[in-house]
């Protein structure tokens, strides 16, 4: 995002918060702080754009980066807001807090995705809960509507209770997938990889699962990932065809780490 546009993007913000008598700005710097019905709030925005090759088109993602000042806001009780912003949309997607908070500064940068779909259907009225993950949450919405999302996030994020000054996190997943078939998102992903290229490798698709979904499958290593993708690619292809296996020191230069 340049600068200029990050300036007016900020600017519209506390023109669109500053008339609400239950949020009180108290900063707006690179990270936001402000109050919500007196509890803490901190906002951090990074552009929402294309994730890049090999990803479908549709697939969108906006990087978390590791910063100095997550270290205290980790620690606090206050609620992080991690915001992709949409530019051509004017959306924002926001992303479960709990387990956004969660990975602040877990490594130097961290892909948090969406679809381009979706924020294409967000421009309205409409606030848009969808996921990726069976556990974990997003939402989008208009940028005219970041006053009402906050104000009642407890509705679309029910683990958060701005009454309680205790916000608990809910178990996380096992961190263990046995068939692709068991997680909607995986297979979506996976289906729109091999639409766009039926001679797509099982080390491109491996990688590309263990860049999306590695953080939270974190039991799977690579030869995990290996067996249940080969076998689901070979239902697709009808053949019994074996792919090759490669060992857990395999390296990969993912894009989370760009």
């Amino acid at each position: 995002m340049r600068k200029k546009d990050k300036e007016y993007l900020y600017w519209y913000i506390r023109e669109l918060l500053h008339l609400e008598k239950d949020i009180v700005l108290i900063s707006v710097e690179n990270v936001i702080h402000l109050e919500v019905k007196g509890f803490p709030f901190y906002i951090f925005i990074k552009s929402l754009t294309y994730a890049g090759n090999p990803y479908p088109i549709n697939t969108t993602r906006a990087q978390l980066p590791r910063r100095a000042e997550f270290d205290s806001i980790k620690k606090s009780n206050a609620i992080f807001l991690f915001l992709g912003y949409d530019e051509v949309n004017e959306v924002f997607a926001c992303w479960d807090p709990l387990r956004t908070k969660d990975r602040l500064n877990e490594k130097q940068y961290v892909s948090f995705f969406s679809r381009l779909n979706i924020q294409q259907s967000a421009r309205g009225d409409e606030i848009i809960i969808s996921s990726l993950q069976n556990d974990f949450r997003y939402v989008v919405f208009h940028i005219n509507k970041l006053p009402h999302f906050l104000l009642h996030i407890d509705d679309y994020f029910p683990q958060i209770q701005l009454s309680s000054q205790v916000i608990s996190i809910s178990d996380k997943s096992q961190g263990i997938i046995e068939d692709v078939e068991d997680d909607r998102s995986i297979k979506l992903l996976i289906d729109e990889l091999y639409l766009m290229d039926e001679s797509i490798s099982i080390l491109s698709l491996v990688s590309t699962c263990i860049n999306e979904f590695g953080e939270y499958y974190y039991r799977m290593k690579l030869k995990d990932w290996n067996t249940i993708i080969s076998k689901y690619i070979k239902k697709i292809r009808g053949t019994t065809k074996v792919y090759e296996e490669f060992e857990d020191n395999d390296v990969f230069k993912f894009a989370s780490e760009s």
